[in-house]
């Protein structure tokens, strides 16, 4: 080989070995996220909170890794995303912190194939609109599985929630006017949680409720309170403690106010629904 070649050569070895990219330095906790970013670890346990999404349209992908705390610390919030819009958290297990998953005054973000376990509440959502939450699982939480407050235009589809000491899916509006409506929730699980299945209480109107399951619940499967409009369409809600469908409207109109269409209720401890008939078969 003439020298002039082995020369280039060797510059070239020697620039790849030098040019080489370092990998991605490990995200810790208390981290602000503003890039998309695929975690390579887990993260904690952390003292305080785990991981902040700090710009919009920004996707998260934990690659089924875990960001712990240290203990359902009531203020500690294990992926915290507000004020942003366009954002994706997916394939996270998060535990151990007052609120697994804390999303307010999002927009158009997406939630799926996360985890919340063993958390003071699993997802807090509030004041979000036009979101989607899909395949998520929230259990073993020591408040709601999802608590959705002043949630509107969103939809939820696969999620599970099971085994929280209140209850799987809470829906309900801080403002007690309509801020919690036009969404629809479709093949979720709600079953052996500490209180109902799921709860839409103080204006969850207009909502969609298809093809969910919600049972072995202490309480209710499905608790529907001061809420108008909705309609629920080929859900199951069985073996509950007290009614596989209970709804209090407030106004001695209870049960027609909402509109039901194939939904199946049996052996619930105090009978299929209140009022009687918003299912069948009722004992």
């Amino acid at each position: 080989m003439a020298p002039a070649i082995v020369f280039v050569v060797v510059v070239a070895l020697v620039l790849a070995i030098v040019f080489v990219p370092s990998p991605p330095a490990p995200v810790g906790c208390g981290a602000t996220i503003t890039t998309d970013t695929t975690l390579n670890a887990n993260v904690g346990p952390c003292s305080g909170n785990g991981l902040t999404i700090g710009a919009s349209h920004v996707v998260l992908d934990c690659a089924g890794h875990s960001i712990s705390g240290t203990g359902k610390n009531g203020t500690s919030i294990g992926i915290n995303l507000t004020g942003l819009a366009g954002v994706t958290v997916r394939n996270c297990g998060v535990t151990k912190f007052g609120s697994g998953f804390y999303l307010l005054s999002t927009f158009n973000s997406t939630l799926v194939g996360d985890r919340a376990n063993d958390d003071t509440r699993g997802f807090f959502l509030e004041g979000v609109g036009n979101d989607t939450l899909g395949g998520n699982t929230a259990s073993n939480n020591g408040g709601d599985g999802l608590n959705l407050t002043d949630f509107f235009n969103s939809t939820l589809s696969g999620n599970t929630a099971s085994n929280n000491t209140a209850n799987g899916f809470e829906l309900s509006s801080s403002s007690g006017v309509n801020a919690l409506s036009g969404s629809t929730l479709t093949k979720n699980t709600a079953n052996n949680n500490k209180q109902s299945g799921f709860f839409l209480q103080n204006y969850s109107d207009d909502n969609t409720l298809i093809m969910n399951t919600a049972d072995s619940n202490r309480i209710d499967g499905i608790y529907l309170s001061d809420s108008n409009n909705n309609t629920l369409t080929g859900n199951t809600a069985n073996s509950n403690g007290d009614h596989g469908y209970d709804v209090f409207a407030g106004s001695g109109t209870e049960g027609t106010v909402n509109y039901y269409a194939g939904d199946e209720c049996h052996g619930n401890g105090a009978g299929g629904s209140w009022p009687s008939g918003l299912g069948s078969p009722q004992p």
